[in-house]
């Protein structure tokens, strides 16, 4: 519904660094009907508010330029709304009408600490430190996070190239074209695990092989902290694919996330119009309830996230993740359980796990129709030799 409100939304707001294009786009009424407030926040807390009143006739666009700067530190957002400000019928005084926002995620100072200890044995390669351990099985890449001494890990961690067929999937044959990806997450071969201690960080390279043969190699580079920055670069052929992803199968009292990224509600790759970047928050098995379709499919990610924390009822510790914009998403399912159920009741118990997948990218989830479009060029991605996608997870 966030996208059906912008899409019909009677003032286009467009940001630049240092000023709002407003346009307007009602037939008969003038921008002075509007409150323009303006808000700056730092990673989703609010810095400085200005409200503002300007005149743009219908039909008409007008430049206002901002009363304050973009701050310059953190995630920091200028969020522009226009509020009605005196009730018509079917629209109360105060409603927000539209809004516009321009954000830039400023990269924070890194202290140089001494690298952890590297443990190498005859089955697995461990990574600990100060109130932390990482633990990579040979032939099967990371099994273990303790955070604190608590198991935060329910299976091991995969790379993901897929996500559960929504309506307009099935309608122009994607799962049928894109097979293949099902596959080959599911599969995929750690045939290689390496280990080096270099300057402050112990990097642990998992070399995967996909089922044709082409290879996924995934560094896990883990400094004294408990900090592990994952790359993930792919070395095969240029191929489409559905997601580029690694997945994290949780331990089932994790269900409670926040995050600063585009929000309150799902958004995907197609479907940004309406979601506003800030601070948000939701619960696991709660969200997907509310979001989950008539039968089973893609659901719950968020675009454009920068950071995440999971948490959950009686433990003392959650797990972070931090990207540059990257898709989440946080399930109580795996995208093969939510394919293989065709009705809500036949998915296994919603209490059994949390699995997170963090992407560089997520194909769109539908085209103009259900019946043989697909989504738009711009929601399309693929992968080439080279490509990669970096990410953090830290207690």
């Amino acid at each position: 519904m966030d996208a059906v409100k912008a899409a019909y939304a009677p003032l286009k707001i467009t940001l630049t660094d240092t000023e709002a294009v407003i346009e307007n786009r009602n037939l008969f009424t003038d921008l002075s009907a509007y409150d323009l407030v303006f808000a700056s926040s730092v990673n989703g807390k609010p810095v400085r508010r200005a409200a503002l009143r300007a005149d743009c006739a219908p039909g008409k666009a007008v430049h206002i330029a901002f009363p304050f700067p973009l701050p310059e530190t953190g995630l920091a957002c200028m969020t522009v709304t226009a509020i009605q400000r005196a009730a018509k019928p079917g629209i109360p005084a105060g409603y927000e009408a539209a809004f516009g926002q321009r954000w830039h995620n400023h990269a924070e100072a890194r202290l140089t600490v001494a690298a952890p200890e590297l443990v190498e044995m005859d089955c697995n390669i461990g990574v600990k430190g100060e109130g932390f351990e990482y633990i990579f099985g040979r032939g099967k890449g990371l099994v273990s996070i303790r955070y604190n001494g608590v198991q935060l890990l329910d299976d091991t961690v995969r790379p993901n190239f897929w996500r559960a067929p929504t309506n307009n999937d099935e309608g122009c044959a994607e799962p049928f074209a894109f097979a293949f990806w099902k596959t080959a997450g599911l599969y995929a071969r750690c045939d290689n695990l390496t280990a080096e201690t270099k300057g402050e960080f112990v990097t642990v390279r998992a070399s995967y092989t996909l089922p044709d043969g082409q290879t996924l190699p995934i560094d896990f580079a883990i400094d004294d902290a408990g900090r592990c920055d994952i790359t993930m670069t792919w070395q095969g052929e240029r191929a489409e694919v559905p997601e580029f992803s690694l997945l994290f199968p949780l331990r089932r009292e994790l269900t409670e996330v926040s995050y600063l990224g585009l929000g309150p509600r799902e958004t995907t790759a197609d479907r940004t119009a309406g979601g506003k970047m800030g601070a948000w928050g939701y619960n696991v098995r709660q969200d997907f309830a509310q979001n989950s379709p008539v039968y089973p499919q893609e659901c719950g990610s968020r675009t454009d996230v920068y950071r995440a924390a999971v948490t959950g009822s009686g433990l003392n510790i959650g797990i972070g993740f931090a990207g540059d914009g990257m898709t989440f998403s946080a399930l109580p399912y795996t995208p093969h359980e939510l394919e293989n159920a065709r009705h809500l009741y036949e998915l296994p118990r919603d209490d059994n796990k949390t699995v997170v997948r963090c992407a560089a990218f997520q194909r769109g989830v539908g085209g103009d129709n259900s019946w043989g479009a697909k989504p738009h060029a711009d929601a399309c991605f693929a992968v080439e030799k080279g490509t990669s996608f970096r990410f953090t997870i830290q207690k």
